[in-house]
C-alpha cells in the first residue's frame, strides 16, 4: 500500500526494514523491556515469531522530507544545545490546537521537552502532591507507571486483573 502526500511524495508502507542490530527497542530490547528478561532466560518462541505492536516505534521508513531536514542540519557541522526560537513554531502549534480542539493558550505557556518520557515525569511531579495517587488505565504505556514510581507516588490501576 502506497500513500501519496500533498506534495506528491510517495511513501511505501509495505517496505520491510530490518532493524535488528540497531539498538531498537522493537527488535533488540523488547524482551528486557516487556518481560524484564535477562540474557539467561529462555522463551518458547523465537524473536521473529513475536508480533510486536508498539505505539510510537513503527517500522516505516522515515519520510524523505524529514531525512532531508536532518541532513541539512548535519551539514552545518555543529550540534550544540538547541531550542526553538522561531515564532512560527508557536503559531503552528497554536493553530493546530485551535483547529482540532478549539483551544488556545498564551505563547509563554508553550514548553518544550527532550522527549515524552521526561515530560511525563515532570508533569506527574508538577500536578501531583506527595500524598496523592496516580491513576492509570491498563493496558497503558509502561512509562505512566514509571513516572509514578519515579516521583514516589502510589499507583492506582483501572482495568488491571491480578
Amino acid at each position: 500500500m502506497t500513500k501519496m502526500s500533498k506534495n506528491n511524495m510517495s511513501y511505501n508502507f509495505d517496505e520491510i526494514i530490518d532493524r535488528t542490530g540497531t539498538n531498537a527497542m522493537n527488535t533488540d530490547g523488547f524482551r528486557q523491556y516487556i518481560f524484564n528478561a535477562t540474557s539467561e532466560m529462555e522463551f518458547p518462541f523465537q524473536d521473529e515469531e513475536f508480533i510486536r505492536m508498539w505505539i510510537a516505534d513503527m517500522d516505516f521508513a522515515t519520510p524523505p522530507e524529514i531525512l532531508d531536514a536532518v541532513k541539512e542540519r548535519l551539514d552545518r557541522r555543529i550540534m550544540g544545545y538547541s531550542q526553538v526560537f522561531d515564532p512560527a513554531y508557536y503559531e503552528a502549534v497554536s493553530n493546530w490546537m485551535k483547529r482540532y480542539y478549539n483551544w488556545s493558550f498564551p505563547k509563554e505557556h508553550l514548553e518544550t521537552s527532550n522527549g515524552i518520557i521526561p515530560a511525563l515525569y515532570e508533569l506527574v511531579e508538577y500536578i501531583c502532591k506527595p500524598d496523592e495517587k496516580v491513576l492509570i488505565l491498563t493496558p497503558s504505556y509502561g512509562f505512566f507507571k514509571s513516572a509514578a514510581d519515579h516521583n514516589q507516588l502510589e499507583l492506582g490501576v483501572l482495568g488491571h486483573v491480578e
